[in-house]
């Protein structure tokens, strides 16, 4: 005999029920189906017959099962309030502060059923909430970690970058951290910083390298840096394993070193402590390594691997007229900034006096952080400040609903004040919920921040500084706990003491749509405005970025960047021992790529745009008012670069196979260098004044600008044949006829075929320019602002239908009146769209003087728009207004739907 109460508990699927409930509701059901179940095999049924009776006879199943676990539910709520409310009053009965307790207890528990009873209303202010503040959580913890929280070193803000400045440009005492007002130092006048000052506790010079590492997976570039002892002392970071560089490692003749990162460690050596005074062989070079860092240790750059003493060649090379050197320093305890400054420029002043060459140059001081986070603060701000108008706007839409809901409960606030309640009483209750509601938007929020941050980041900049630095950490929850309870009092004080003024007598004489009503909906329609202001706001902002952007992207760079291959190339470590090696490397490898098919034209530069950093040595040039000492770009190119990259030769001859070394050294100037010069340019000299370089060497033709940088201007430079000054890294050029990442493979292999351990980077110059910083930053910002602006928008269309539809819900009565008298369909859609569309008026014109307002701020963050462009503004406009009208549009419809004569009937 089947087992009918298993059977029904199967079929419906029925949840386990508390106490003797699940074998009553359980047995009673079996019985009856049993009953059934036999009478229909007494009438003659067979089994199957007889079940199908019984599946008929219980209906729908789906039905049943969910009434009975929505009984179950009230059931075990039901229980857990009796349970609550017999805790609360033994609370209530140990004391005055135990029933306040108690009375706390009893609110929130009224809040959590309040807020359960419209489960979807909850929900979405919920959601709301937690985007906003999930939002404004994650770009806090992006602005905490690059602007805010300190350098990761001991004491960091004793740290310094110290610079040769131009006391002309930058004063002797400058304020001012712009980079390109810097410049790099020799080595030689570092050393007499150094021997000098007596300000600081630790002081060391660095800078950029990378070295050819031969391994198991191939050669490869190795991204390093140069350094000597000073550096790991004044950041004062103790190494994980061995020690860092020490003063007799900065003596000439001292065996070459070199401290490795704890990544490179763990993906070479497995992390082996053994590694210790072994070697490391880079360019050639063996290197002995004495220390290992710690993990999450990253300086200068952020995937620096290996940090190398310097060659005797460098410690010893007499140039102080050419910078290649970064400084960092540790001031003294209780010396200030202005003390240190005022100590370096009289230390600048006595170098003046024994070097006359150096008088020209001072000494600049400045905060190390504030140099590594550069210009990237203002759009960080800009983002913290846009995620704040979001939650601005999402508050203001849970207040609007808060209003709506206290309307409705007018008559129950108005009858507990007739009780007694005090209006403070009746404040707390509705920030009780407010705050209740927000509290789990925070939770919500914090959720999404921790979920978003890793996809964020990949939305990040390439060269945005302290990426590694970005993570969770227990400062976002405290943030979002903070904005979560901020967000709470926002959203509920005006809601609040709205329903705290509920007149007693009229509330309770009215007849449901009296004057609180259209006073709530007053402030309602204000929460309103204020949104579509803000939002306003912010999709004016996201507009004159994509319009930034746009006009970078059109900027003529100076030459043609399509179906252009950039290949990096050193030269291989057994040519290295004479020049004429060098180029005969060169030249037959520029054979042998440019015999590959689809390749129409290949080049070489040691420099070039969106493909590293550039030089800018000290130079004398010839004009027409006579000699004129300047500092000025250049690159060492090959015949075939010019032509490859299309830079087009305005004036004389392009350089040429005949400019050899035995032959007149010559030189290219750009159109701004040769109008520096004055006049025509041509048969003029330039000198670079550098040691083993001071030769004169005559123009020979002019040829077009070119920007290093799409927001920049050109910078005046000059070009000198390769052959003539060689040196050991170029950039390879190839144009293609194809795609040039399909010829990817090939030129690797073509490579290696003549040089097998030689490391290869094959990149696009498309790719270099859309990954550069500054486009980078400007897609980022788009993108973030973007998104922010539709969250926007939504959220206020969103306000913009709940007003206008409870304005309806409330107006029905005057609605069939007014239709009752004569006013047509037209006329009643006419009076609602036109309510959404004065809100939208308001709205634009306060948005606008906002954003008038604060134009100045993102001025400098724009590249070619006006904050106050009048199409962007304009567009936007129309976007809301349009957008509005559709907001507005249902509401209206349902006002014109209306049957007077129900209206009528039901009044």
């Amino acid at each position: 005999m089947r087992d009918w109460a298993e059977w029904l508990r199967e079929q419906l699927r029925l949840p386990e029920m508390t106490g003797r409930r699940d074998v009553r509701i359980v047995s009673e059901l079996a019985d009856h189906l049993e009953e059934v179940y036999r009478e229909a095999l007494a009438e003659g049924a067979s089994e199957e017959e007889a079940e199908a009776v019984v599946r008929k006879r219980l209906g729908d199943l789906s039905r049943a099962a969910r009434e009975l676990r929505r009984t179950e539910r009230h059931h075990i709520a039901a229980e857990l309030n009796r349970r609550l409310e017999a805790a609360e009053e033994r609370t209530r009965r140990r004391g005055y502060l135990w029933a306040r307790l108690s009375d706390l207890g009893m609110e929130l528990r009224l809040a959590v059923r309040r807020l359960i009873r419209r489960p979807g209303v909850t929900g979405v202010a919920v959601l709301s909430l937690g985007l906003g503040i999930g939002a404004n959580t994650a770009i806090f913890s992006l602005v905490h970690s690059v602007l805010i929280r300190p350098l990761p070193y001991p004491d960091s803000e004793e740290l310094v970058g110290v610079f040769r400045i131009d006391p002309q440009v930058t004063g002797r005492s400058p304020t001012a951290s712009s980079l390109s007002d810097l410049f790099a130092v020799p080595y030689e006048v570092f050393q007499d910083w150094a021997g000098m000052s007596r300000v600081f506790e630790g002081a060391g010079a660095y800078a950029d390298g990378s070295y050819t590492l031969v391994g198991d997976e191939g050669p490869r570039r190795l991204p390093g840096a140069l350094m000597t002892s000073g550096v790991f002392a004044a950041l004062a970071v103790s190494p994980e394993l061995g020690r860092h560089f020490l003063p007799e490692d900065d003596a000439v003749g001292a065996e070459r070193a070199v401290v490795l990162s704890h990544g490179f460690w763990r993906s070479r050596y497995g992390e082996d402590p053994n590694v210790l005074g072994g070697s490391l062989e880079l360019d050639g070079t063996r290197y002995t390594i004495v220390g290992v860092m710690p993990a999450g240790f990253h300086f200068p750059a952020q995937d620096t691997e290996v940090w190398t003493t310097f060659s005797d060649e460098l410690k010893t090379l007499p140039i102080r007229n050419a910078g290649y050197l970064q400084v960092i320093a540790r001031l003294k305890p209780k010396i200030s900034l202005d003390q240190a400054q005022l100590e370096m420029d009289g230390v600048a002043e006595r170098i003046g006096e024994t070097h006359p060459e150096e008088a020209e140059h001072g000494i600049g001081l400045f905060p190390s952080k504030a140099l590594i986070v550069g210009d990237s603060g203002g759009g960080l701000l800009l983002l913290m400040g846009a995620v704040g108008l979001v939650l601005l706007i999402a508050c203001a839409n849970i207040a609007s609903l808060f209003l709506v809901r206290a309307s409705e409960r007018r008559r129950e606030l108005a009858v507990r004040k007739a009780l007694g309640a005090t209006r403070g009483r009746l404040v707390w209750q509705h920030m009780l919920e407010s705050v209740l509601l927000s509290l789990l938007g925070g939770a919500a929020g914090f959720a999404i921040a921790v979920m978003g941050l890793e996809p964020f980041m990949a939305l990040l900049p390439r060269g945005l500084p302290r990426m590694a630095e970005i993570g969770v950490d227990y400062r976002l929850l405290g943030f979002a706990a903070g904005f979560a309870g901020l967000t709470g009092i926002l959203s509920g004080i005006l809601p609040a003491l709205s329903a705290s003024r509920t007149p007693i007598n009229e509330v309770l004489q009215e007849d449901g749509r009296g004057l609180v009503s259209r006073r709530s909906n007053r402030t309602q329609a204000a929460l309103v405005v204020a949104e579509i202001a803000l939002a306003f706001v912010l999709l004016s902002g996201a507009g004159l970025f994509t319009r930034s952007l746009t006009r970078l992207l059109a900027v003529d760079p100076g030459f043609a960047g399509g179906n252009l291959a950039v290949v990096g190339q050193a030269t291989p470590l057994d040519r290295r021992d004479s020049w004429e090696s060098v180029i005969a490397y060169f030249e037959d490898l520029d054979r042998r790529l440019l015999a590959l098919p689809s390749v129409e034209a290949v080049g070489r530069a040691n420099q070039m745009p969106f493909a590293g950093d550039w030089s800018m040595p000290p130079v004398s040039i010839e004009t027409a008012e006579g000699i004129q000492d300047i500092i000025c770009h250049f690159a060492q190119v090959t015949p075939g670069y010019l032509a490859t990259v299309r830079i087009p030769v305005i004036a004389g001859r392009a350089i040429s196979d005949a400019d050899r070394p035995d032959s007149e050294p010559v030189v290219l100037v750009s159109r701004r260098l040769a109008d520096r010069m004055g006049g025509n340019p041509l048969g003029r000299r330039i000198r670079i004044n550098v040691q083993g370089d001071s030769l004169w060497r005559g123009v020979v033709g002019v040829v077009g600008d070119v920007r290093y940088r799409l927001d920049g201007q050109p910078m005046p430079m000059f070009y000198v044949p390769y052959n003539q000054r060689p040196t050991g890294y170029q950039n390879i050029v190839i144009r293609t006829t194809i795609d040039p990442l399909g010829l990817a493979t090939t030129i690797r292999s073509t490579i290696w075929e003549q040089h097998p351990r030689s490391p290869v980077s094959v990149s696009t110059m498309e790719e270099l320019i859309h990954s550069s910083y500054v486009l980078g930053s400007s897609r980022f910002l788009i993108v973030v602002l973007g998104s922010l602006s539709v969250l926007a928008a939504l959220i206020t269309l969103i306000g913009v239908y709940g007003v206008l539809a409870y304005s309806v819900n409330q107006r029905v009565k005057d609605i069939g009146i007014r239709m009752a008298l004569g006013a047509g369909h037209g006329e009643v859609v006419r009076a609602v769209l036109g309510r959404g569309m004065v809100m939208a008026g308001v709205g634009l014109v306060i948005g606008g003087a906002i954003a008038f307002a604060f134009g100045r701020t993102v001025r400098s963050l724009l590249f070619g728009v006006q904050p106050t462009d009048p199409l962007v503004i304009g567009g936007v406009a129309l976007l809301v207004i349009v957008a509005v009208a559709a907001a507005s549009y249902l509401p209206a419809r349902r006002a014109a739907s209306l049957d007077p004569v129900d209206v009528l009937r039901s009044e």
